[in-house]
């Protein structure tokens, strides 16, 4: 059926604590886009879930987190796949008070995943080149890496 053509959710444990964190595409009444949601219960209770990025195209997302920081990556809704974001949460995924454009590609970004650690952020993805045409360039995989400030 239809949800079954919806992109998969992105979860992970925060390492040494009982948080799970966890990022997805829906489409409920207040708007479609790319959804936040956190449990401090190791999954048994989950808070309230926060818009992170509108948009109605479906799109893939990957979460991070290390002690307070909770990172989500996204594939841009409505760019067409030309766009991945990043959205920043300093209170543990209560709040998401910042969001940066961090790809910007002729073709297409898929893919995200991001990783944190000590700081250092991580950013891995699938672009696909414009077909400029002849045949369609194979998608190559990218990564961008950086201090989180």
């Amino acid at each position: 059926g239809p949800a079954c053509s919806r992109p998969r959710p992105a979860h992970t444990p925060n390492a040494g604590s009982a948080y799970v964190h966890a990022a997805y595409f829906i489409e409920p009444t207040e708007g479609a886009g790319v959804w936040y949601t956190h449990s401090m219960e190791q999954g048994t209770i989950w808070h309230q879930t926060i818009g992170v990025l509108y948009g109605d195209e479906p799109v893939t997302a990957s979460i991070a987190s290390a002690r307070e920081t909770v990172l989500v990556a996204y594939e841009h809704p409505g760019s067409g796949g030309t766009r991945l974001g990043v959205a920043i949460s300093r209170q543990a995924g209560h709040t998401f008070a910042e969001r940066l454009r961090v790809v910007r590609v002729s073709g297409t970004a898929r893919e995200p995943r991001i990783a944190l650690r000590d700081g250092r952020v991580a950013l891995a993805w699938l672009e696909q080149p414009r077909s400029t045409g002849g045949a369609t360039p194979d998608a190559r995989a990218r990564v961008q890496v950086g201090a989180l400030r």
